[in-house]
């Protein structure tokens, strides 16, 4: 899937105080208007969608609010896992196997963790790949 970024502040953002995730009306989104991206996972938790998106100027995996973005491409890669956490703080998460399976891989990225950006890199590229070769 595919997105592009049509706003980047906390103020475009619904839900932006209301969900674990704190923003603000004044929070500036590390993505540029019109910038188009590859979606590599999703979660919902509270109302939101995020998507987990590869931020170029860091070199970093991060996770944005969907509202901040337009559908480009519908399709979802191959080999994309759902899964259907109830009572977890992520109910519900789609994406590469690891994301989906390994419950610490979400956490680990976040914590920025060796192990899981070893993973999130290898995966990246496989889907970077998939697209590139439609």
């Amino acid at each position: 899937m595919k997105v592009k970024c049509i706003h980047t502040l906390g103020k475009d953002v619904t839900n932006y105080y209301g969900d674990r995730f704190l923003y603000s009306e004044q929070t500036q989104f590390s993505v540029e208007i019109g910038d188009e991206l590859t979606v590599y996972g999703m979660f919902q938790c509270e109302n939101s969608l995020r998507f987990l998106l590869h931020n170029k100027r860091s070199n970093k995996p991060n996770w944005y609010p969907s509202e901040l973005f337009v559908i480009t491409d519908h399709t979802l890669p191959p080999n994309w896992y759902f899964g259907d956490r109830k009572n977890h703080k992520i109910p519900a998460i789609w994406g590469y196997e690891e994301m989906v399976l390994d419950e610490n891989h979400y956490e680990d990225l976040i914590e920025r963790e060796a192990h899981a950006k070893e993973v999130y890199f290898k995966r990246k590229a496989e889907i970077d790949e998939f697209f590139e070769s439609r």
